[in-house]
């Protein structure tokens, strides 16, 4: 989903522009100030910025100014504004389209999914990690104290959770190569988790090796579903060395 920021004084506006982009699914951002959405792009993740030029305060120019770099704003920005006569003045200016007041719902969802359409296609593309990321889900510190200390010697970048929940959540930012998860935990157990991870659009090339040290081969294959999709591979026990071999094989 991309995320647009509406920045106008006007509630009425921000209303209207708001909900016509929420309904063609859009994720959406009010602020009511050039300052106020100054403080919100330090902490929200904008795609596009629809933006009033006449407001108290600081104007839609010097906010323009003031996001640019090289006269460049560093987001797609569409102006949109009651006075048609500015139209002029922005077709020198690096702006993504203008739109008059009140603008046409169309024409408005044209020119926002033609916008972050734009900025996706020439966004720098991340460079491969050399390191390879493994969450680890693991309650117990004791485990997760020998386990981290493997899993480092073998090159790994590592972070750790003690909840099938906390990993969702981590995944997001953490964004790991695969998730090396116990099964048995309080809440959400180990394939639960697997299969939650698994379902998340950001980690479909996410990687699952479940483990629990109470079981031997026989019980883990016996407890756990035929055919467990979500899983990539199973260690019976938590041996370090058993572990690490796991994650080089589904890395």
């Amino acid at each position: 989903m991309h995320t647009v920021m509406v920045v106008d004084d006007s509630a009425t506006a921000r209303k209207g522009v708001s909900n016509i982009l929420e309904d063609a699914g859009f994720g959406i951002v009010q602020a009511k100030s050039a300052e106020k959405a100054l403080k919100k792009l330090k902490s929200e993740n904008i795609d596009l910025i629809v933006l009033d030029m006449t407001m108290p305060g600081m104007g839609g120019i010097a906010f323009l100014k003031k996001i640019s770099v090289g006269g460049i704003p560093k987001y797609p920005v569409l102006v949109l504004t009651g006075r048609g006569s500015m139209a002029g003045f922005f077709q020198d200016m690096t702006v993504a389209g203008f739109l008059t007041k009140p603008p046409n719902p169309e024409e408005l969802i044209d020119k926002c999914t033609a916008a972050v359409r734009a900025k996706a296609a020439v966004a720098p593309k991340e460079a491969p990690r050399q390191t390879k990321r493994v969450l680890l889900v693991e309650d117990d510190p004791r485990i997760v104290s020998v386990l981290t200390e493997a899993v480092g010697r073998k090159g790994f970048e590592i972070a750790v959770v003690g909840s099938g929940y906390e990993a969702m959540e981590k995944a997001v930012t953490f964004k790991p190569d695969v998730a090396l998860v116990k099964q048995i935990m309080r809440g959400m157990n180990g394939a639960a988790t697997a299969a939650g991870l698994k379902k998340m659009p950001s980690q479909n090339s996410l990687a699952v090796v479940l483990y629990d040290e109470t079981m031997d081969g026989s019980r883990m294959d016996s407890y756990l579903p035929r055919t467990p999709d979500s899983v990539d591979k199973f260690c019976a026990g938590a041996d370090p060395s058993d572990i690490t071999a796991a994650l080089t094989a589904v890395l």
